[in-house]
């Protein structure tokens, strides 16, 4: 909690002392946060796509047993 509270202090100090930096980190900060969504999003499509290609997979083995 206490690395929380003097991360946000230290940030605001950034900005006010140099706004270049806060803006290039910002830059930074949100540039990750869209490649994490988008890997997240990506691994969430593979899982659908590999438990709906196991689902048929049995289906098709269900069908040649009977």
């Amino acid at each position: 909690m206490i690395r929380l509270f003097l991360g946000i202090i230290m940030g605001g100090l950034v900005m006010a002392f140099f706004p270049e930096a806060g803006r290039e980190v910002r830059k930074a900060t949100n540039e990750v946060a869209v490649k994490v969504e988008q890997v997240t999003s990506e691994d969430e499509t593979w899982q659908k796509l590999e438990e709906d290609t196991i689902s048929l997979l049995q289906e098709k083995v269900d069908d040649l047993r009977k």
